[in-house]
């Protein structure tokens, strides 16, 4: 059975979206990608990737094509999940009825015709569909809503610096690491970009100097959320507890702003030390995933360690700092 798939991508992500989507799905010649559009991407893959969308943060809506109506029976035997839970679809709407009416009550007649147990319903349907010319595109529920629930506005405590959920999860994504994995924030600060590892089912380890924010991340991560099997304690990234290739991937976001504390240390120092460390402790083929501002020479750091520089994207933080995330890999 062949899948195909219209995506829309969050333009504030647009610059890194393309790189997650790859990482989470993987290695696959059974898939292929066309960027139709900065902010659309239709997939075609021989796999129902429908779980992948539950996983991506930078995905608005997705929706999985198909070019006749007597496909929406088949799909919904599938048990599509709606956004209102897991149901046998009895009811749909249409969503841009507005903007193709002829083509909308032509479709609802034929659905009306050919499945007279479906009801239209544009209050709370169970199944949606949208027109894309000649296809139709079922509504495929995506992650982003949930993981925005998670945001720092959200949590019972979070300082100003605290990462936003959607770019914390982009970061874990980025790694590729799989459910089950063991996952490392050497920098965990309140525990953000942790929380959403842990969401994702991985084996989660936190570690930070600052004994503050460890018992902030505990809070968060054991007694708020739930997430009592993470690993959280007090440590310096330099020098790290783990056996030689024992992490599968890290996703990080270290000091590096004016009043941020680095504990007597200067920032370059701190990076280079650390990706020193984090050669060491990362299995063969695995990744590192990191921020930085542009006046680290991290690109420079990695050459001379022997990490391997794969990616770097620029994200303006405010008109004074701009963020730099590299993704890194190990040999």
């Amino acid at each position: 059975m062949k899948f195909r798939y219209l995506v829309r991508l969050d333009m504030k992500f647009s610059f890194i979206s393309t790189r997650e989507l790859e990482a989470v799905i993987g290695d696959n010649d059974g898939i292929s990608m066309e960027k139709i559009s900065d902010r659309e991407i239709v997939i075609n893959s021989d796999a129902d990737l429908s779980k992948i969308f539950l996983r991506l943060a930078s995905v608005k809506e997705a929706y999985l094509l198909i070019s006749d109506i007597s496909e929406i029976e088949k799909h919904m035997s599938r048990g599509l999940r709606s956004r209102l839970g897991y149901y046998i679809p009895y009811t749909i709407s249409i969503l841009n009825f507005h903007k193709n009416p002829r083509e909308a009550n032509s479709m609802l007649r034929k659905i009306v015709d050919d499945f007279p147990w479906i009801k239209i319903s544009l209050n709370s349907p169970q199944l949606e569909i949208r027109l894309f010319g000649e296809n139709l595109g079922i509504k495929l529920p995506v992650g982003r809503d949930i993981i925005l629930n998670r945001d720092p506005k959200y949590r019972p405590y979070a300082p100003p610096a605290a990462m936003e959920s959607l770019l914390s999860r982009v970061l874990v994504n980025l790694t590729g690491i799989r459910s089950g994995g063991v996952f490392l924030d050497p920098f965990c600060g309140t525990g953000s970009i942790a929380l959403e590892a842990a969401e994702i089912g991985m084996r989660v380890i936190c570690i930070d100097i600052n004994p503050r924010a460890v018992e902030a991340a505990m809070m968060l991560l054991h007694k708020y959320y739930g997430h009592e099997c993470v690993e959280i304690r007090v440590g310096d990234a330099r020098n790290l507890p783990f056996a030689d290739r024992f992490i599968d991937g890290i996703a990080t976001d270290p000091p590096y702003g004016i009043s941020s504390p680095t504990f007597g240390v200067s920032i370059n120092k701190l990076y280079e030390d650390f990706l020193s460390e984090a050669r060491r402790i990362l299995k063969p083929r695995a990744k590192l995933v990191i921020c930085h501002t542009p006046s680290v020479p991290l690109r420079e750091f990695a050459s001379k360690i022997g990490l391997e520089y794969e990616h770097e994207f620029s994200m303006r933080i405010h008109s004074k700092l701009w963020r730099i995330i590299s993704i890194l890999r190990a040999g």
